[in-house]
């Protein structure tokens, strides 16, 4: 079963997502090694369970900024809509103002 045009377009725009989610967990957990953030790295090198360690720390950043970054991409399709037909809008992309009674 072959996947339709929109079927498609769907998934590379999550996995597009998804990609700068993992790219920036990468970055946030090669910057706390790195770093040493609260001697997390030297907690790691010194640990018998490094390999495990590591896999969790990446694999849990990834999957948190992952998630984060398909539901900004998600939640903001409808954006640019909401703003062309918001309740006080009067078509014209202006908004109206309620005039002053005296």
């Amino acid at each position: 079963m072959r996947m339709q045009p929109h079927e498609r377009a769907a998934i590379l725009f999550l996995l597009k997502h998804l990609v700068s989610g993992i790219a920036g967990a990468l970055t946030l957990g090669t910057g706390l090694l790195v770093l040493d953030v609260a001697k997390l790295g030297t907690l790691i090198a010194n640990s018998p369970h490094a390999i495990e360690a590591l896999v969790l720390l990446f694999l849990g950043l990834s999957v948190t900024f992952g998630s984060v970054a398909m539901g900004i991409g998600v939640m903001g399709l409808g954006a640019g809509e909401a703003q062309k037909t918001g309740p006080e809008d009067d078509g014209e992309g202006a908004r109206t103002r309620p005039r002053r009674t005296q």
